[in-house]
């Protein structure tokens, strides 16, 4: 029996599906899809929900449940606290938690601890300084998901943000590329989710308000910019990708980009993928290619080092 692994993707305009099995050369694509409207985690009771979860319930019974070994999600970092500390070498998982405690108590004072479930990864230090950064997700949200894909009556295996699948998605289908310094865009609605792999460990994050596509281009130049000068680093590749990053954005973003950095492409999560699909489906591919890498990049263990921390 074929074994698959299944990505979900819960994009802030719709949720995206992946269907892998792993092979000896690699991963092959056995199916994609979509729906047509996104699943608000912030208002439970939008109307749109309904639809999402009619939608969800008929893409997955078109697998067989047994067939299917493990189950990812991607979340994006629309309704997710994300902060960023300074800590030691060799913190403790009890500092740890007592540090995350501390963000939640400070910026929602109304919940606990116990009302999330928080990963904590290491960025690179930087001038001796070493700091921490905490993704945590609240259980509602986690609880939510399990229930739009119970369907399948399998548990979640794996739950990240999009941002760090992308990295993995990068590192999957770039074999060839050995930049030592790399930079990832991933462009939403209205924030741009920026970070820095250096030497493939986690180096930077941040999130950047937008207002308006007219100055995307300029606002990922300035971020570049102001980064290399703020860490005294050399950025070599730049990938964009997101479900707001269009044919305009994308040219516009090269093209000024080209004047500095030589290598600026839009991040393809099928570069390296076989594939069972058909012409339609592959057409598909080509055409939402910089949108999947933060569902492709689920089915990879994360290459950051993180603390789980429930």
């Amino acid at each position: 029996m074929m074994k698959y692994h299944l990505t979900a993707y819960f994009n802030e305009e719709r949720i995206y599906f992946a269907l892998l099995e792993k092979g000896q050369k690699g991963f092959k694509a056995i199916d994609v899809n979509s729906t047509h409207h996104p699943f608000s985690f912030m208002n439970i009771e939008e109307p749109s929900n309904s639809d999402a979860k009619r939608e969800i319930e008929e893409i997955l019974s078109e697998y067989e449940p047994s067939e299917i070994e493990k189950i990812s999600v991607a979340l994006p970092t629309d309704n997710i606290f994300i902060t960023q500390f300074p800590a030691h070498p060799d913190i403790s998982v009890e500092e740890l938690k007592n540090l995350v405690n501390f963000e939640i108590k400070n910026s929602y004072p109304q919940f606990s601890y116990d009302d999330f479930n928080s990963n904590v990864y290491e960025l690179v230090p930087h001038n001796s300084k070493y700091m921490m950064i905490a993704v945590i997700i609240s259980k509602k949200d986690l609880e939510q998901c399990s229930e739009l894909l119970s369907i399948l009556n399998k548990p979640i295996n794996n739950i990240e943000i999009s941002q760090f699948n992308a990295h993995n998605a990068y590192i999957y289908n770039y074999p060839d590329k050995h930049w030592n310094t790399v930079a990832f865009f991933n462009i939403g609605s209205s924030f741009i989710d920026f970070s820095i792999m250096l030497n493939k460990e986690l180096f930077y994050y941040s999130i950047i308000a937008t207002s308006s596509e007219s100055t995307i281009s300029q606002i990922i130049y300035d971020a570049l910019n102001n980064a290399q000068i703020k860490y005294q680093i050399v950025i070599d590749a730049v990938n964009l990708f997101g479900s707001n990053l269009n044919k305009q954005i994308f040219e516009e973003t090269r093209n000024l980009l080209m004047k500095t950095y030589t290598d600026c492409q839009r991040l393809n999560a099928f570069r390296m993928m076989e594939s069972n699909l058909s012409n339609r489906k592959r057409d598909y591919c080509s055409r939402v290619a910089h949108i999947f890498p933060a569902c492709i990049g689920g089915i990879f263990p994360s290459i950051h080092k993180k603390f789980k921390l429930y």
